[in-house]
């Protein structure tokens, strides 16, 4: 990690990034995908809902978190805050605060389930738990 470079953290690795591209690209519901910078992206839907995601490493993100990405500069349209590590996680009350900001909150596997709903199913998407 380069040395004073705290926001390096926060980027999700090549491979991560590989991963959703073709991850998105492969997806039944997405017609489009479009870079707009390093860690944030514009997915088309077949539906054509839009939606503006953010990339993220982050281990476990807080409201901190949320907050510092709603108030950057550059992605005040985000709608989705995507935490990209199989060991990643949010905390309930960063996941709150997006939600009630009418931004979605997910690890990977959720968005990827996500992707099969619009609207407030989508926002509110849950992955199932085997004994549901």
């Amino acid at each position: 990690m380069p040395d004073g470079d705290s926001r390096y953290e926060k980027i999700p690795r090549k491979e991560s990034i590989d991963v959703f591209v073709k991850g998105m690209n492969r997806h039944d519901c997405v017609s489009n995908v479009e870079q707009l910078s390093d860690i944030y992206y514009r997915i088309t839907k077949t539906t054509g809902e839009i939606l503006n995601v953010l990339l993220t490493n982050i281990y476990i993100v807080s409201e901190a978190d949320v907050y510092e990405y709603l108030s950057t500069e550059g992605y005040k349209d985000i709608n989705v805050i995507l935490t990209m590590s199989v060991w990643n996680s949010y905390t309930l009350d960063a996941k709150k605060m997006a939600k009630d900001r009418k931004v979605a909150l997910f690890t990977y596997k959720e968005f990827y389930g996500a992707l099969n709903y619009d609207g407030d199913k989508f926002l509110n998407y849950r992955v199932k738990k085997r004994n549901q």
